[in-house]
C-alpha cells in the first residue's frame, strides 16, 4: 500500500470537509472482501454492519 499523506494533502482546505482517505480505503477493502462491488449495496452493507458496532449504539 502507498502512503495516504499525498492524497490527504491534495484535499486539505478544499470545499466541505471530506472523509479521510483511510476511511474510504477501508470501505473499499471491506466491500471487496465481502464481495460487494456496487456503491449503493456497499452503503447498505456498511450501515447494517455499523449497527453491530458498540461505538454506534445509543
Amino acid at each position: 500500500m502507498g502512503d495516504l499523506q499525498i492524497v490527504t494533502r491534495q484535499y486539505a482546505g478544499r470545499g466541505s470537509k471530506a472523509h479521510h482517505p483511510a476511511t474510504l480505503l477501508a470501505n473499499l477493502v471491506y466491500g471487496y472482501s465481502t464481495g460487494v462491488f456496487s456503491s449503493r449495496k456497499l452503503e447498505i452493507a456498511l450501515a447494517s454492519e455499523a449497527k453491530n458496532w458498540p461505538l454506534f449504539h445509543s
